[in-house]
């Protein structure tokens, strides 16, 4: 008759352990198991709670990587919208500076480029996430970059009336 309390011990910490993973489930990822003992169900709930820290970290990961890319797209969006508005402004007010002109033109396909770059990488990553593309290390030039950068950000410098 010993073997009836004994089932029923290890049934309630199973059927507690069932219900942390459908609270899991469910998206309440900071709920954790409560170990007790030192037996095999003891070890599946810490391997358990090692399991929910882990899905937890990626998840946040993956909020802060698509927090990241939303701001990455963000800027060049800006910088498009701000060179139309530019361009849009000179048009309206009879002035056509071919040059000037040009160099808006170039700038708003410069961040088009950059965009498409842009979701390029996101791509990659997918297929990282997938296990079907190692990532490529490429060389980067700090001044090729800020030369970049402030060619694209020329009309929003001209606009302000700024001097760098």
């Amino acid at each position: 008759m010993a073997a009836i309390p004994v089932s029923r011990l290890i049934t309630r910490r199973i059927r507690q352990l069932h219900v942390s993973a459908a609270l899991i489930a469910e998206g309440d990822l900071s709920h954790r198991v409560v170990v007790r003992g030192r037996d095999e169900i003891s070890d599946l709930s810490r391997t358990f709670n090692d399991m929910a820290d882990k899905v937890e970290g990626m998840i946040k990961g993956r909020k802060e990587l698509t927090a990241n890319i939303s701001h990455e797209l963000r800027a060049p969006l800006t910088r498009i919208r701000i060179a139309e508005e530019v361009l849009h402004e000179k048009a309206t007010q009879g002035i056509t500076n071919a040059e000037d002109l040009a160099a808006h033109l170039d700038g708003i396909r410069e961040d088009i480029d950059e965009l498409d770059g842009l979701i390029g990488r996101i791509l990659d990553l997918s297929k990282l996430d997938m296990g079907q593309s190692p990532l490529r290390p490429e060389p980067l030039d700090p001044s090729d970059l800020i030369g970049e950068l402030m060619e694209r950000f020329h009309p929003v410098i001209e606009r302000k009336g700024l001097h760098v």
